[in-house]
């Protein structure tokens, strides 16, 4: 059936491919890549970051989107997963302290030169983030805020009932929507009204409503090639933000451009290592 669509006839068969992935993902777009997430997350880091800006992320992330923040030029601000030490590995980072982290850069005055989250979204030990919840508080203290969610090995949730709630193309969809409605605005500026004045620990205890004209800007990097069944090293970047800038898109389009491309600049030296292998 896929391959009768007729957008494989009115324009190139990737195009037409990456709509389809496009609208099963529920997306406002989709982009192939090859080389794996490794290169998607890379690919990602230098789309939306400029030098100078400030990112957070979770100190035990793929080592992949430590380089695409180097190579293009971001302060990391690292956040620390907590500890599980019955199991021998580390779970998620606490919303807490996310929160904090923003709250201090606010406090000394760098809260506009953040510019996004990056976190990991179902670990290798299978720990998944409220991704609505996560955004949804980031959003009330920096409304304009980036997330990029490494979802490597979370491709299948989309397609589980269950497991769709906990994706960034769901959440940002939900909140899209919710952020738009009546009821949401009533309840925003009612906790303005409660909050005025607030220390950082009565917002730290708060679960925060974002304003109705925050920006809902989701992206999320999947391996194909990990859950569902693809070609080894196919990967996705899942868009989900209306006002997707030209110099975005053309970062990311330029993952299918034959070489010299960003898959040059990513190449994974170690086909051997298997955390390269993504």
């Amino acid at each position: 059936a896929a391959l009768r669509h007729p957008r494989f006839y009115r324009h190139a068969r990737l195009k037409g491919a990456q709509d389809l992935a496009s609208r099963a993902f529920g997306s406002n777009q989709t982009f192939f890549a090859a080389n794996g997430t490794a290169t998607c997350n890379k690919i990602g880091g230098q789309a939306l970051v400029r030098p100078g800006a400030i990112v957070l992320g979770d100190r035990d992330g793929h080592r992949s989107r430590h380089y695409g923040r180097v190579l293009a030029g971001a302060q990391v601000s690292y956040l620390d997963s907590y500890p599980l030490n019955e199991y021998s590995m580390y779970g998620a980072v606490p919303l807490r302290e996310i929160k904090h982290r923003l709250l201090e850069l606010k406090a000394a005055g760098k809260l506009d030169r953040v510019r996004m989250l990056l976190l990991t979204n179902c670990t290798f030990d299978g720990l998944v983030y409220n991704v609505e919840r996560v955004m949804e508080e980031c959003l009330a203290i920096k409304p304009d805020l980036i997330f990029l969610w490494d979802e490597a090995w979370f491709a299948f949730a989309r397609f589980s009932p269950t497991y769709r709630q906990r994706t960034a193309m769901n959440a940002a969809n939900v909140l899209r929507d919710k952020f738009k409605s009546e009821t949401h605005a009533a309840a925003y500026a009612a906790q303005q009204e409660k909050l005025k004045d607030a220390d950082d620990e009565t917002l730290l205890n708060t679960r925060l409503i974002p304003p109705p004209q925050a920006r809902v800007r989701a992206y999320a990097t999947q391996s194909t090639h990990q859950t569902p069944t693809s070609l080894r090293q196919g990967s996705l970047t899942h868009v989900n933000q209306q006002d997707l800038t030209s110099q975005v898109e053309q970062t990311l389009h330029k993952a299918q451009t034959p070489p010299p491309s960003p898959h040059t600049t990513h190449h994974t030296p170690h086909p051997h290592d298997d955390e390269t292998r993504r």
